[in-house]
């Protein structure tokens, strides 16, 4: 059982284990980070901070099915340290020679309380570390806000990653992208919230041929410029967009080039219209499109969206220019499961009954639909989950 050590210097445990880090004080867990096997790269030690009533028995039980769990062989618990009854700690060895480590995740955002806090100094003294996982595929540094340039830099050495997620590191900025460059066995890149990076970043991004999935949701800088550099993704599957107030239809011009792509999220982008629907039209493979509170929108622009065949999940939400004339093109869309029209108030019964024609329909939110009638949601089949 391990005791608790106050951390105000590099101190030596058992084993040669020296911890990297610091102790922290207040609300803050006592310390998190990596303790490395001195001498040994493909040996190291994470730190799980268990955060919950009866914290002491929860720990027991993380512990147990660790090393009860014949597919971890290559993780063995070293021990527990209980700080507090909602505190405590497991403290566990990865063998990354035998358990080829797929996956890393941020030890300070995974605590259902801790969800934005920031990563502790320890863990950055960590990164250039992390660069000697040969095996790592997957790295997620999501809400990780002392992550900078800097850091990524270190990380874009481990050029066989096929996943990278900086969500909301809102430090890093568009060299950080030209790292990133070297990952050319990157599938998914993950910027959601990363406020500072531009069109110029994207230019970096747009080298990545082997990308399948790129999430720039609330990259508020990026323009139709941008989108313009990364048709070059032409393996391009997945594009997130929302709240990227500065595209517009000459954007979405731009990314009917992308014949692959089978999700779209164009939520929140006030400035599109319908013709930029229409030059989406062309995207046969779409099966998932995010058109949430776009004021713009019209029935015109629906006529556009129902030659999208393959569509099963069409988001409305917001959409107050919609009426039943767009529902009617909608009703085309045979293979449509899901339907968000909360708070599209210019909709009434009339548009139901098309709706009710869709035969794969599973999910209809009607939210805020004050003109709808219960007589008019009775039209709906009972396969049908209605929310209102």
């Amino acid at each position: 059982m391990f005791s608790v050590i106050a951390l105000s210097a590099p101190v030596q445990l058992p084993a040669d284990r020296v911890v990297l880090g610091v102790r922290m004080t207040g609300s803050s867990p006592l310390w998190e980070g990596v303790l490395k096997t001195a001498g040994q790269l493909d040996q190291a030690v994470a730190v799980k901070r268990v955060h919950c009533n009866r914290a002491a028995a929860v720990a027991r039980r993380v512990a147990a099915l660790v090393n009860h769990n014949h597919h971890h062989q290559h993780v063995r618990v070293l021990g527990l340290v209980d700080v507090t009854p909602t505190d405590s700690y497991v403290v566990m060895e990865y063998d990354l020679e035998r358990g080829g480590a797929t996956t890393i995740l941020p030890l300070a955002t995974r605590s259902s309380t801790h969800a934005h806090s920031r990563l502790h100094p320890s863990v950055l003294v960590s990164l250039p570390r992390v660069a000697t996982l040969r095996r790592l595929r997957h790295l997620d540094l999501s809400h990780c806000k002392n992550i900078t340039n800097v850091g990524v830099t270190t990380v874009a050495t481990i050029t066989h990653l096929q996943c990278v997620e900086l969500r909301y590191c809102n430090d890093i900025t568009d060299s950080c992208l030209l790292s990133i460059a070297a990952l050319q066995q990157l599938h998914r890149l993950g910027l959601r919230g990363c406020e500072n990076i531009t069109d110029a970043g994207l230019a970096c991004v747009a080298t990545l041929q082997q990308l399948r999935h790129l999430a720039l949701n609330g990259c508020t800088n990026t323009t139709d410029v941008g989108l313009a550099t990364i048709t070059a993704l032409q393996s391009l599957q997945h594009l997130g967009l929302s709240a990227c107030k500065k595209i517009t239809d000459v954007g979405l011009g731009a990314i009917a080039a992308l014949q692959q792509l089978q999700h779209l999220d164009l939520s929140y982008c006030s400035e599109l219209t319908d013709a930029g629907l229409l030059s989406i039209a062309t995207l046969q493979q779409l099966q998932h499109l995010f058109l949430r509170h776009s004021r713009n929108i019209t029935d015109v622009g629906l006529a556009s969206v129902a030659t999208l065949q393959q569509l099963r999940h069409l988001d409305l939400k917001g959409c107050f220019n919609v009426t039943d004339v767009g529902l009617a093109s909608v009703a085309t869309l045979h293979q449509l499961q899901f339907l968000d029209l909360c708070f599209c108030k210019n909709i009434t019964d009339v548009g139901l009954t098309s709706v009710s024609a869709l035969q794969q329909l599973r999910l209809l939110d009607l939210g805020g639909c004050f003109a709808i009638t219960a007589g008019g949601r009775a039209m709906i089949g009972s396969q049908v989950r209605v929310w209102v």
